[in-house]
């Protein structure tokens, strides 16, 4: 019995030992330091805190590396494409906004000078010049 007892605990050493009952898992002999791990011993803020500064560190290298791989990445998709960097803040090869281009008058006021192209609302000046009995026509360019 000592001898089974002294084989049970160095292979609990290397990890669980499941125990069977006529061929089924019934029992799992784990270590007395895995059980306090796994049962959640009480824990102290100071480990706490000590557990949350390795993971920071953790999360740091992994974003580093992270970033790393996006870097190359983008290089060599650059170099295939034979891209600069000036290439991606510049706007080449997108289509421009003219910001609007003047249109020719159609009809234009002689005494005045002013004109219109004939699009938008009629101004003042042709709205007056319309209920004082001028036609649009006495206008055209």
């Amino acid at each position: 019995q000592m001898a089974a007892e002294d084989a049970g605990k160095k292979a609990a050493e290397h990890g669980p030992v499941v125990i069977t009952d006529r061929g089924k898992p019934a029992h799992v002999l784990i270590s007395y330091a895995e059980y306090r791990r796994l049962t959640g011993s009480p824990r102290k803020i100071t480990d706490l805190l000590a557990q949350r500064a390795a993971l920071d560190k953790q999360i740091e290298e992994a974003q580093r590396e992270q970033r790393g791989a996006a870097i190359a990445q983008i290089k060599a998709l650059m170099a295939e494409h034979g891209l600069t960097a000036a290439d991606l803040t510049s706007r080449a090869g997108t289509a421009k906004k003219t910001g609007g281009s003047k249109v020719a008058a159609k009809y234009r006021n002689k005494a005045t000078g002013d004109s219109w192209s004939g699009r938008g609302l009629q101004p003042r000046w042709l709205k007056a010049a319309l209920a004082s009995g001028k036609k649009l026509a006495d206008f055209a360019v």
